[in-house]
């Protein structure tokens, strides 16, 4: 056996065993190594490594089905020596790996008392559960004589160590001289000295303000090394320190280093406009978007900022809003401002001391629009029919449209020399006119002037109004769907589109609707329907074509027909 001295805070005793199983008759021979030291290992640990390959193993069994080195009577002497040390040492096993053929079990033991195992003891144990003849190395025919030389060398030192057992508490932050803020959270930490981890072990944690004069209690902690700290708010002192005192043993105590706390500085916090920018030009009535930046504001609606305006450089404002904290904001910038020294200034309503005054820039009024109104029917040469009615269009420049622009239309039957106002209306592009049925002349205009603007007016180009039969008008279908190259699916059910002009909507026309797959060499009649613009077509499941095409008739005017667009039908 071997031992050695290592240097630490708490004692420890580690048992290597090498096991070669040789068979059932001729039991285990086991090899040993026991070291001893200090390090921070407390529990007892025993686990399996193949010698031969140094792998480590997971939950083998034996054919009992328990890990194979625990059925060897040799380890079983091993567990119950130790758990004959309870109460004085820390123990926990823990089974790991093993070969069927060799394993190596460790063993790490604390005293809790003490803080080292009586290691003449342990190899005693060991000797009697057949790993060592005797405690005299000789008899191992020297095997084992350096290494128990060295072992009572080791267990020698442990005894000479005058602080064998002694128990400690060192708070190693906060620090000497650090600063701490009030109202933060902050972690502290501590190191100790043969006192248990865990929650077994619990301190008092106290604070003072002035030096330990005064003291006051803040957390009950276990011994985890590191614990969180809610620090009042109000606290504003450089004569801090901790005190951390064992519960078990209230003789152990420690102070930390003497550290400050005080209340967390403001930050600097700012707004910066940053459009409308120096020299910019906006117009009067017009929406201009401001921007601005924030520093060390919250953003969104938690901050709000008043808005305001100067037109003289800043000797008078005029607040003209209230924005949350979003970055930007819509104006309606005043039509009656003419200046060149304007200015935004923003302020904080949570942080007053927190404002910005923007860039000077202009505002102009906006010129006035060029407005027009322009007649597009009827058309010059057109003939209108007296005592019918008649769709009149017409186009609006820088004129709203709708209801808030009303114009006045009047006609003249006689070049303009003389005009009758029929109609008063909105913005909107078209009005029906109900021709006069006595109104029989070449010389015919119509004439649009805007209410608001009364300068802004049109006149038509010349028409004619006759009474009597109005000519035939030219009437027509076009299918709108389906287009050119759509693809239809087969059993499918589509609605296909048209348009008409001068047929009637409505029942009192009916179209035949006819197909084809052959590019119009062959039609099928499939529906008869009235004149509503769109109709769902059940396609055939047995159509498979790329020359398809729809044509529909007029039953009322058979000249009147169209032809769709080639498309295809296929199968899904």
């Amino acid at each position: 056996m071997k031992a050695v001295s290592r240097a630490g805070r708490a004692s420890w005793l580690v048992c290597t065993f090498l096991l070669l199983a040789a068979g059932a008759a001729n039991g285990v021979q086991v090899q040993g190594i026991v070291e001893y030291g200090q390090a921070e290992i407390s529990p007892v640990e025993i686990y399996a490594v193949d010698s031969a390959t140094g792998t480590y193993f997971d939950e083998a069994t034996s054919s009992t089905g328990i890990p194979w080195f625990l059925d060897v009577p040799a380890t079983q002497c091993i567990l119950a020596a130790v758990a004959s040390w309870q109460g004085e040492l820390l123990v926990s096993v823990v089974a790991v790996e093993n070969t069927p053929t060799a394993g190596r079990i460790v063993m790490k033991l604390q005293d809790t008392a003490s803080g080292s195992p009586d290691l003449q003891e342990m190899l005693q144990l060991l000797s009697q559960c057949g790993i060592i003849d005797s405690l005299d190395p000789l008899s191992a025919e020297g095997k084992f004589q350096t290494a128990v030389d060295r072992l009572e060398d080791a267990a020698a030192i442990a005894n000479e160590s005058p602080e064998a057992g002694e128990r400690s508490i060192v708070i190693t932050r906060p620090r000497e001289g650090e600063t701490l803020a009030a109202g933060a959270t902050y972690r502290y930490y501590w190191e100790t000295e043969n006192i248990a981890y865990g929650l077994s072990e619990m301190f008092t944690v106290e604070y003072s303000t002035d030096g330990g004069v005064h003291w006051e209690a803040f957390a009950g902690v276990s011994n985890d090394g590191s614990d969180p700290w809610s620090i009042l708010g109000t606290l504003d002192s450089d004569q801090c320190i901790l005190r951390m005192t064992s519960r078990s043993y209230p003789d152990v105590s420690a102070i930390s280093a003497t550290f400050s706390i005080h209340p967390a500085s403001e930050p600097d916090r700012s707004i910066t406009i940053t459009a409308p920018r120096s020299g910019e030009t906006l117009a009067g009535g017009e929406t201009y978007r401001y921007s601005w930046e924030t520093q060390n504001i919250a953003y969104g609606l938690s901050e709000m900022f008043t808005v305001e305006f100067s037109t003289d450089g800043g000797a008078r404002w005029e607040a003209f809003a209230g924005v949350s904290n979003d970055g930007s904001d819509p104006w309606r910038v005043p039509n009656d401002v003419d200046s060149d020294r304007c200015m935004l200034r923003m302020t904080s309503r949570n942080h007053p001391e927190a404002s910005d005054v923007s860039a000077m820039f202009s505002i102009h009024p906006a010129p006035e629009p060029e407005r027009s109104i322009t007649i597009t029917r009827p058309r010059r040469g057109e003939t209108l029919t007296a005592g019918t009615t008649y769709r009149y269009y017409w186009e609006t420049e820088n004129i709203d449209r709708g209801l808030s622009e009303m114009f006045t239309v009047e006609y003249s039957t006689d070049g303009g020399v003389h005009w009758e106002a029929f109609a008063g209306v909105s913005n909107d592009g078209s009005d029906p006119w109900s021709i006069p049925g006595d109104i029989d002349s070449d010389q015919c205009m119509l004439r649009m002037t805007s209410r608001n603007y009364p300068e802004v007016s049109d006149v038509s180009g010349v028409f004619s109004v006759h009474p009597g039969s109005e000519p035939e008008p030219e009437r027509s279908i076009t299918i709108t769907r389906p287009q050119s190259g759509e693809a239809l699916v087969a059993g499918s059910t589509y609605r296909y589109y048209w348009e008409t002009e001068n047929i009637d909507t409505g029942l009192s026309e009916m179209f035949t609707v006819e197909y084809s797959t052959d590019g119009g060499a062959h039609w099928e009649a499939f529906a008869g329907v009235s004149n509503d613009g769109s109709d769902p077509w059940d396609v055939p499941s047995d159509i498979d074509s790329d020359q398809c095409m729809l044509r529909m008739t007029s039953r009322n005017y058979p000249e009147v027909f169209d032809v769709s667009d080639v498309f295809s039908i296929h199968p899904e």
